[in-house]
């Protein structure tokens, strides 16, 4: 008999942006990616969102949580990366993503 497939599976979610003295999250561009390692080995790219708006309406749509959304404003409203560990990553998910 065949085992189930996982319906869900966590996996890092990476966010970056280019670093530069002057911040400015509204025109900020952000890259989003999901699974691998830090280095981007084994990263899938789901999006690159202008501005710090666009990025929290991505997050929302992937699934991320409120308090870990401000969390990722906050840490890259002065660092150039920020990782959220263990993103759920389901089929409904992926469909809203068009994956």
């Amino acid at each position: 008999m065949a085992s189930p497939v996982a319906s869900e599976t966590l996996v890092p979610l990476h966010i970056s942006r280019a670093g530069s003295p002057t911040i400015r999250p509204a025109t900020a561009v952000y890259a989003v990616s999901l699974g691998g390692s830090k280095d981007g080995v084994g990263t899938v790219l789901i999006g690159t969102p202008k501005g710090i708006d666009a990025l929290t309406a991505l997050l929302a749509k992937i699934g991320v949580g409120r308090s870990e959304i401000e969390t990722a404003r906050k840490v890259l409203a002065e660092q150039p990366y920020h990782q959220i560990p263990n993103v759920k990553l389901t089929p409904p998910i992926l469909r809203r993503l068009g994956r």
